[in-house]
C-alpha cells in the first residue's frame, strides 16, 4: 500500500526564493536537512522539498567579496532561481543563523511558471 504524504498547513509553511549558495543541492541538504527535487511525484518524505525554477524581477545580485551573492534592488533588473517550499516555519530560524548579518529577509512576488507567487527571500542587507 502506498502511502500518502499530508502536506502541513498552508499558513504553518512559506516559500522561499533562493539565488545563491542555497540552489546547491548539498548545502541545502547540509543547512536545512532537505532534498531538492524537481517534480512534484518525487517529493516523498518531508526530507525532499520541490524547487522550481523562478524570477525575481526588479533586483540583481552583487558579489562585494567574491564569494556570496546579495540581491540588491536594481529596475530593470532580474534574478533567476529557484523557488524551495514549502517549507516548515519551524526553519526560519536555522535559515537567519545560515544567512546572517549581512541579509536581511522579506516577503516579495516572483514569476513561476504558475504566475506569481509569494516567497521570502534574503536580500543584501545595504543599510
Amino acid at each position: 500500500m502506498k502511502s500518502v504524504m499530508t502536506q502541513p498547513a498552508k499558513r504553518d509553511t512559506f516559500n522561499l526564493f533562493v539565488y545563491g549558495t542555497l540552489k546547491n543541492p548539498a548545502i541545502m541538504r547540509a543547512v536545512l536537512g532537505k532534498r531538492l527535487v524537481a517534480h512534484s511525484s518525487q517529493v516523498v518524505n518531508e526530507d525532499t522539498v520541490l524547487a522550481r525554477r523562478a524570477v525575481l524581477n526588479g533586483h540583481k545580485t552583487i558579489s562585494p567579496d567574491n564569494t556570496y551573492l546579495y540581491a540588491m534592488p536594481a529596475r530593470h533588473s532580474r534574478i533567476q532561481g529557484y523557488m524551495v517550499g514549502p517549507l516548515s516555519l519551524d526553519l526560519l530560524p536555522v535559515l537567519r543563523k545560515y544567512e546572517g548579518r549581512n541579509y536581511r529577509r522579506r516577503k516579495v512576488r516572483v514569476a513561476t511558471r504558475k504566475g506569481r507567487e509569494d516567497a521570502l527571500v534574503f536580500l543584501g542587507n545595504t543599510a
